[in-house]
């Protein structure tokens, strides 16, 4: 939980090198993070013809980012952050559940086998899956918009994407810990009632047969 939350906190998701992405005073943007993806955004119209985009990331007029993101990279970036969100909740019910220990059938059932935590990872794998698109996108649209000549566009993952990916780590540790460890030493209370109502277990041993003693010789 606390390394999803570490990296939904990260501002630097995507690094940009070389490409044509800029903050509203013309200042070359090198991140990508979830900061700037949390409000409902909107574009705006194109001033003159050299900017493609221009996306309002927040609620002043300052806060634009110009040949920087698509609309289908915007939606990929807010359902990555959406996911995200899952992922925690259901870090979250699985800690709950080991640390509360429910006796209901259903929650027990979850506990002993790591299903949310197995969940959590599902949703991470997804989770890179689309950021891994939101790169291919962001390299595809940079080098459409980059004039002849010039640096090469670079797009690389940052701190956030490797933080999710140790996120999806942990659960699958969790996981295997769960399963590992409650199946050889965990006992329910079903077992023990019927082992203590059951059979003895040395009920079918006979005892060994009886001698009388030698008669007393003074």
């Amino acid at each position: 939980m606390v390394v999803l939350c570490a990296a939904i906190a990260e501002p630097n998701w995507f690094h940009i090198t070389g490409g044509e992405c800029k903050y509203f005073d013309h200042k070359e943007l090198l991140h990508l993070g979830a900061q700037q993806f949390f409000y409902d955004g909107s574009f705006l119209k194109p001033y003159n013809k050299e900017i493609s985009t221009i996306y309002r990331y927040g609620n002043r007029n300052s806060e634009l980012l110009i040949n920087c993101v698509t609309k289908p990279i915007v939606k990929a970036m807010k359902a990555i952050l959406t996911l995200c969100i899952l992922a925690f909740l259901f870090s979250l019910i699985q800690f709950s559940l080991d640390l509360i220990s429910p006796a209901d059938k259903g929650f027990r059932f979850a506990r002993r086998n790591g299903m949310f935590s197995i969940f959590s990872a599902v949703t991470i794998v997804v989770i890179c899956g689309l950021c891994y698109h939101v790169a291919e996108s962001l390299h595809k649209f940079q080098r459409n918009l980059k004039s002849s000549g010039g640096n090469q566009v670079m797009i690389r993952f940052d701190i956030s994407f490797y933080l999710i990916s140790a996120a999806g780590g942990c659960s699958i540790f969790s996981t295997a810990a769960n399963i590992l460890y409650l199946r050889k030493f965990y006992r329910t209370p079903r077992r023990i009632f019927e082992n203590e109502l059951g059979p003895p277990i040395f009920s079918d041993v006979q005892p060994p047969p009886y001698e009388s003693p030698p008669p007393y010789e003074p």
